[in-house]
Parts: C-alpha cells; sequence; structure tokens
C-alpha cells in the first residue's frame, strides 16, 4: 500500500484503513484480579495505526506503510565494497576494498553483532576485498578476495583460505545454511560443503572476440536452499533452478548490472547496473526494467521479495549525489528517490524482513574528500516501537517515530494531541476513545 503525507483525502484514508483491518485487531485482555488493560511492548513495521481505548479494553490495529531515515553506524570510515548481514539483521558483515592508495582505510573485514552499534576487525588477511556472504545465523562467512576465497566458521574469528580458483575481481552468493556458495569470475564455481570442495558450473565463459578478453561475471544471487540462482554478465542474464547445473539465458537486454538480490524462494528477484535496475516475479524467466534511479546500483530484498532497496552513489552525470529508493511491494511502486547529505551509498544489506537496511559511501571523512565507494556505514530501521503503561489517573504512551493523534471514532476526525511528543501522559479520557499513531511515507 502507498500513502502519501496528505492524508486529508478520504480515499486514502479509506484505503489505509482497509488495509488495517485486513492486518486484524488484537484485544490485548485484562489483567487477572482487575480491570486494567494489560499493555505490551511491540516491536512492528513502520505503520498507520489505531489504537482503540475502550476502558478496560486496549485494541490495536496496524496497517503497513513505511518510514525512511538513515543513521551512521559506529563502523570506521572506509571503502566499503560489500556488506552482508544475518537473517535478523543483528550481525552486519563490510568488506573493504584494498586501500593502499586511499591512505589509512581499513583493510580488515569488519563486524558487528548488534545490528551496527558497535564494530569489531576480524583479523582476515589484509587484502582486496570484493564480496562477501553470511548464512541466515551470521556465524557461516565467505569472502572473496584478491588471494581467494576465505571462510569462516565462527562468526569471523577463524579464516581458512578455500581451494576455490577465483582470484580478484568478482562476487559471492549463498545459501541460508551457508553450505551452498557461489564464486564468478569469467566461470561460475560452487560449493556444496561450505567452501571446502568447489567444481565449475555448465554457466558459459562469455568470450569478447573484438578485444580477445571476457566478461566477468559481474553479480550472483541465490535462493535460500542454494538451488534457484541467477547471474548476470555484461548485457546477458542467465538462471540456474538447480543449483547451477544447468543455465538458461533469459535476457540480453540488461546493461552491466553490478548487484543482484534474491528473495528466499528465489522467485522474486532485482537487479541494479548502469541503466537502471530491473525486477522479475518468476525467478528470472521475463525481466522488466523498473527505472533509473541513477548510474551504478547495488540492490537488496526481503526474504519474501516485497520490501527492495536501490542505492546508487552515482548519478549519470559522474555526481556522487546518488538516490536510494525503497518499495514494499516488489518494485511495483517505489518511495520518492532521495539523497543522503554528504554523497550517495554503495553496497547495501537487509534482514529478512526487510525492516533492516544497510548500506557504506555516503560521505566523506571531514576533509572534504568524497571518493565513490569511501565513506561510513549507514543504518536504516524500519521497526516502530510502541510502549504504553497505566499511570494513575490516566496511560503514558511512548513511541518511536511518528504523530499521535486522538479522535473519538475510526474515522475521526482526528486532531494532534497537545505537546505530543514521547513520552506522553493522557488523562480525563473519554470511556471510548481512539488514538492514531501516524508514520508517513514520503511518496
Amino acid at each position: 500500500m502507498k500513502l502519501t503525507t496528505d492524508m486529508s483525502s478520504n480515499r486514502k484514508m479509506n484505503a489505509a484503513m482497509k488495509e488495517a483491518t485486513r492486518v486484524g485487531v488484537t484485544n490485548t485482555g485484562r489483567e487477572s484480579g482487575g480491570v486494567s488493560p494489560r499493555w505490551r511492548s511491540l516491536a512492528l513495521p513502520a505503520v498507520l495505526g489505531f489504537l482503540w481505548w475502550r476502558l478496560p479494553v486496549l485494541f490495536l490495529v496496524f496497517g503497513s506503510a513505511f518510514g525512511q531515515s538513515w543513521t551512521q553506524t559506529g563502523a570506521p570510515w572506509g571503502a566499503w565494497n560489500s556488506l552482508a548481514c544475518s537473517a535478523d539483521g543483528r550481525t552486519v558483515v563490510a568488506a573493504p576494498e584494498w586501500t593502499g592508495w586511499a591512505g589509512e582505510l581499513p583493510n580488515d573485514i569488519w563486524m558487528s553483532q548488534d545490528g551496527g552499534s558497535t564494530w569489531r576487525g576480524c583479523g582476515a588477511p589484509h587484502t582486496g576485498w570484493y564480496s562477501v556472504v553470511a548464512d541466515a545465523s551470521g556465524r557461516a562467512l565467505a569472502a572473496l578476495g584478491d588471494a581467494g576465497v576465505f571462510v569462516s566458521t565462527n562468526a569471523g574469528t577463524n579464516w581458512t583460505l578455500t581451494t576455490a580458483p577465483v582470484r580478484g575481481f568478482g562476487h559471492l552468493a549463498g545459501s541460508a545454511d551457508g553450505l551452498k556458495l557461489m564464486a564468478t569470475s569469467d566461470l561460475i564455481y560452487r560449493s556444496t560443503d561450505g567452501g571446502v570442495s568447489w567444481t565449475p558450473t555448465s554457466a558459459p565463459r562469455k568470450d569478447v572476440p573484438e578485444t580477445g578478453s571476457f566478461e566477468i561475471w559481474s553479480s550472483i544471487a541465490s535462493s535460500a536452499d542454494g538451488m534457484r540462482v541467477v547471474a548476470a554478465a555484461g548485457s546477458e542474464i542467465y538462471r540456474s533452478p538447480d543449483g547451477g547445473t544447468n543455465w538458461t539465458l533469459s535476457t540480453t537486454n540488461a546493461d552491466y548490472l553490478h548487484s543482484l538480490a534474491s528473495s528466499a524462494d528465489g522467485v522474486r528477484l532485482i537487479g541494479a547496473g548502469q541503466s537502471g535496475f530491473y525486477t522479475s516475479t518468476n525467478a528470472g524467466e521475463i525481466w522488466s526494467l523498473g527505472g533509473d534511479l541513477g548510474y551504478f546500483s547495488w540492490v537488496a530484498a526481503s526474504s519474501n521479495g516485497q520490501r527492495l532497496l536501490v542505492v546508487d552513489y552515482f548519478l549519470p552525470n559522474g555526481s556522487t549525489d546518488g538516490p536510494w529508493a525503497y518499495s514494499v511491494d516488489s518494485g511495483v511502486t517505489w518511495g520518492t528517490p532521495q539523497v543522503l547529505s554528504g554523497g550517495g551509498l554503495g553496497p547495501a544489506a537487509m534482514s529478512a524482513d526487510g525492516l533492516l537496511c544497510f548500506a557504506g559511501g555516503g560521505g566523506d571523512d571531514g576533509s572534504g574528500w568524497n571518493t565513490p565507494y569511501v565513506g561510513h556505514i549507514y543504518r536504516m530501521d524500519l521497526h516502530v516501537t510502541l510502549q504504553g503503561a497505566p499511570v494513575p489517573g490516566g496511560i503514558q504512551l511512548v513511541w518511536s517515530s511518528g504523530i499521535l493523534q486522538a479522535g473519538p471514532s475510526p474515522s475521526g476526525p482526528f486532531t494532534n494531541l497537545a505537546a505530543s511528543s514521547s513520552p506522553l501522559v493522557l488523562t480525563n479520557l473519554e470511556p471510548q476513545q481512539f488514538f492514531r499513531l501516524l508514520i508517513l511515507s514520503d511518496n
């Protein structure tokens, strides 16, 4: 559902109410031995929601929308080439490129295990890193760099160089259990034992006769079980339904897809590159050009493929103020593209529910130097937390974002509450009163 900041339209409000009704109603009931309403902490998507106060029961109805804001994490300033995160978004892994040219920037792989608040170097070999993947738990990791493909089975504490015949620029994809891995170079290699052994797949080598060279497979993504795989080289996208055993050419109309992302079932896909971004809702059989937000893009997708993130560092004119945008309906509609203050964003990652997003880049080190891919790591949290507790004579509401309004019925009219900043104590309540917590999208 797409909401706008103008909620004066009855049609928009009716659509929001219809969605809220579809999501459902939660009756929190009564405390044992009393008549006070029982409040509990909620972790929700950013929502258009209604709190129905009808003594002695509290009803909560929530519909879906989304809010958008980025905050800088505690990661060091670096030249980040790739990000990955666990299914819950608590573990985040960041891989930098070789930065001898850029001065004292991190060469180690960095990790956060608290959703980006604090970070530590993993002690990985100091090489140029191009791609990193994590399993659903965040403990099994794989990273591709100039020295080859390394794996860790203990959340980055120790790293082992594998026998994968891949060095330098390329990309990785992995299954949710961390056992099935794909690595690209001029060919695509696979491992079914967490990187212990590797074999080439049947994906073709993309020779370029005019120059006597070949295309590197520039991006790859897989389903959670590692069976459905999609990969891009040059203007072509290939798909495999069986973990890389067989490949089929899907399209020849793509333009160097730099990044691919897949839903858990491998049905919904998104890819982005120099001409914009492409989406597929049938496991890569058919691709549609979704739009052109910038020049060089990265993408991320939730496990159900409905929540998508596209970020850009460059604009077509070469500016590093590339935009980013977020979709909640598999790319059918998008929020208004925005630019992060200080510069565009680079590699991206997303939790399985799509409510925690991470991106690298976006700003200089304070010296005015704004080099592509170089910057901080940012986090966007699309959860809304709502807490409430009874107080003498009324209730106290605490919320993380949004506009708190009150009205006599679900259809209003609603008015902003005086001094409606969190926390807010409400007294002298009517026998029946509705409170609306409004989280507005920006499109």
